[in-house]
């Protein structure tokens, strides 16, 4: 195994095998503990993806068209 600028480079030669077979185990071992985390994050991702799309296309039109016509202030916005 060798180091170039900060990456793991399997050499050509010598322990191929037993390198190529780490690399492997690592990416499964990631895609376990990736499969665990996701359901823990389902619910706040669902809700963020439903309602941050709903604020943008609500409260922003509504704000800019308050400010546009003098009811609302920029500096009253705290």
């Amino acid at each position: 195994m060798e180091y170039i600028e900060g990456i793991e480079v399997i050499k050509a030669f010598g322990r191929v095998g037993t390198s190529y077979e780490k690399y492997a185990k690592a990416i499964l071992d990631y895609k376990k503990f990736v499969v665990k985390w996701l359901p823990s994050t389902w619910i706040t991702m669902k809700m963020t993806f439903a309602l941050f799309p709903s604020t943008l296309l609500g409260t922003l039109p509504v704000g800019l068209y308050l400010t546009m016509h003098g009811q609302l202030a920029i500096l009253d916005v705290n």
